[in-house]
């Protein structure tokens, strides 16, 4: 008998080959694949969509409108959005589950974060929440200084447009996009990991980022795959988006799968 390589890529197919009633959703490990695997979530991914296209386009246009509507509802709509972005990735998560079970995509789907540890998932909302919110205040902070501070409010005419492209703007900048990344990574998978995989909300970042951090390349190709994919995609008018959409958030499980269960 061969002994299976940890590290090594899965070689059959995720939707055909882990097909079940009793598929394995619960944590295992955080294994470190080879690069190849950032295109094999892609490939996995556009095979969960293949299985019920019509309801993954009916799923991301309902979540798509649903956020643009609480846009329009003063403070408490785009508050709300950002406290249940979270829940509402869950329930991407739990069809794309559902669907490698052999069950069928539903619309419900969509609101299936909020039957099991919802809790745990409106608090990663606000953690996020809260991140972001501090680190836009400090960065805004750092470029307002920049530009004269509060003197710019006092005589907006002495603000030098120039003085927004110096190189300490630039690199205040730069180091911004540089310190998102981490950020990124903490949150890249938690949502499927507390949904999921039942790992608590503090867990679940601390494991996000070790698992995003172990696959480098992997992730590496993904986005670069992903880059290519969203500009094809957005030449016939940009309805390359109702497939790649849908993709976009099933790679997230399946990447999960190949990453943290066996």
């Amino acid at each position: 008998m061969t002994e299976q390589n940890p590290y090594q890529a899965p070689d059959a197919n995720l939707t055909e080959g882990r097909k079940s009633a009793d598929v394995e959703l619960a944590v295992t490990g955080i294994k470190s694949l080879p690069a190849s695997a950032g295109i094999t979530w892609i490939k996995d991914a556009f095979n969960l969509f293949k299985m019920n296209p019509l309801i993954w386009i009916v799923l991301v246009i309902l979540w798509f409108v649903l956020n643009i509507v609480m846009q329009f509802v003063p403070v408490i709509g785009g508050l709300a959005m950002s406290l249940l972005y979270a829940v509402f990735m869950a329930g991407f998560m739990i069809g794309c589950a559902a669907l490698e079970r052999g069950e069928n995509l539903e619309v419900g789907h969509l609101f299936a974060g909020f039957k099991n540890n919802t809790g745990s998932l409106v608090g990663l909302g606000a953690v996020y929440l809260g991140i972001i919110i501090a680190f836009m205040v400090i960065f805004g902070v750092l470029v307002f200084g920049g530009v004269g501070g509060i003197g710019a409010f006092n005589d907006p005419e002495s603000i030098n447009p120039a003085a927004i492209f110096t190189s300490g703007i630039m690199l205040t900048v730069l180091i911004a996009l540089l310190l998102m990344i981490p950020i990124f990574m903490m949150f890249w998978f938690a949502p499927v990991l507390i949904s999921l995989g039942g790992v608590p909300l503090v867990e679940s970042l601390k494991m996000s980022f070790s698992g995003c951090l172990k696959n480098i390349l992997p992730m590496f190709i993904f986005g670069i795959v992903m880059t290519v994919l969203a500009i094809v995609a957005s030449i016939p008018f940009f309805l390359g988006w109702l497939v790649l959409m849908p993709m976009g958030m099933a790679a997230f499980y399946t990447a999960y799968r190949s990453i943290y269960t066996d």
